[in-house]
């Protein structure tokens, strides 16, 4: 295997990566699922650097994924606290039932 072909198939293994965490981010119905979903996708932005060789930003990439990780804990936390389950189905329904008893302004 050439240099360049090794190069082209970790590119597009770092894309695939990118559109699966995506997807899974996009259409999960579960917090946690979602919050694995963005960070995949930022591990195959990270090694879509690494393949095109750009160095200097692998650190700056893996300290916002450590940060988007320590956000999303907590924020998957509260709401398991606040609606008691992190499915997005039922903090849509406790929301809308929250509304809907709120009194009007």
């Amino acid at each position: 295997m050439t240099p360049a072909l090794a190069l082209r198939l970790a590119f597009a293994a770092a894309v695939a990566l990118i559109m699966l965490g995506a997807l899974t981010a996009w259409s999960a119905g579960h917090a946690v699922k979602r919050v694995i979903g963005v960070l995949s996708a930022l591990g195959g932005a990270i090694a879509a650097l690494a393949a095109l060789g750009v160095t200097d930003a692998l650190l700056a990439g893996v300290g916002v994924s450590v940060v988007v990780l320590v956000i999303a804990a907590a924020l998957v936390v509260r709401a398991q606290e606040a609606y008691g389950g992190v499915e997005i189905g039922e903090i849509d329904v406790a929301d809308t039932l929250d509304e809907a008893k709120a009194p009007e302004a």
